[in-house]
């Protein structure tokens, strides 16, 4: 009979190992948009479609880049949720699971925009009037995600950093960061409507990577 029990939660150390490799990749995602300073800004579709036609290798390391890295934080997830102890471990399982939704979410959608430059656009077989609305369709998907990305991640980093600033094992520095960057970071998720929500991300994207560092030094420590 087939065993249809749980499978375990990552380890710390395994948790670790993910969520390093989260902040390389969705780093080297932004270094492929270097040269489409448009991606993931709302009302500028055409320059973001058209530059990324013009950089399609880019284009195409960033969203394969931004897929790995956004679905490597289902297991730092699942390793943050297996760690959480204290008096609120509750409340950082449920913080680590809208983590886990964050990353998820956003991989449904990351990969958009190579589809647009891509298949798409190949498909179409002509030039850009004939497949410029599909292509906004999208992106305009692309972007909604990030939006809902960012929301989830900020509740995400607001409730982990809440639970571990009750937890005497833990750092409170790290605890406070995490209140900090997770409600720096949820403003972001009016990207999709405001050009100054999509700007912020600028500074909320280093901020919540940091953040991913430090946590993921953190877990790797307390690995036996």
């Amino acid at each position: 009979m087939a065993d249809l029990s749980p499978a375990p939660l990552p380890s710390a150390r395994a948790a670790a190992t993910f969520g390093g490799l989260a902040v390389a990749l969705n780093v080297i995602g932004v270094v492929g948009l270097r040269d489409i300073p448009a991606a993931y800004k709302p009302t500028m579709f055409a320059a973001w479609l058209e530059a990324s036609l013009a950089h399609p290798t880019g284009a195409t390391v960033s969203a394969v880049a931004f897929t790995a890295g956004v679905l490597a934080l289902i297991p730092f997830a699942g390793g943050l949720a297996r760690a959480a102890s204290g008096p609120q471990a509750g409340i950082a399982r449920i913080g680590a699971i809208f983590i886990a939704a964050a990353g998820l979410m956003n991989a449904t959608a990351t990969l958009a925009p190579f589809v647009a430059i891509g298949p798409l656009a190949a498909a179409s077989n002509g030039p850009l009037a004939n497949f410029q609305s599909a292509a906004f369709a999208l992106l305009g998907w692309a972007i909604t995600m990030d939006a809902l990305f960012n929301a989830l991640f900020g509740i995400g980093m607001i409730l982990s950093g809440w639970a571990m600033a009750r937890d005497p094992r833990r750092s409170r520095a790290l605890a406070i960061m995490g209140v900090v960057v997770g409600a720096a970071t949820v403003p972001v998720a009016m990207q999709p409507v405001s050009i100054v929500a999509a700007n912020w991300l600028q500074i909320a994207g280093p901020l919540w990577l940091l953040w991913l560092s430090w946590t993921s030094v953190s877990l790797w420590r307390q690995s036996p």
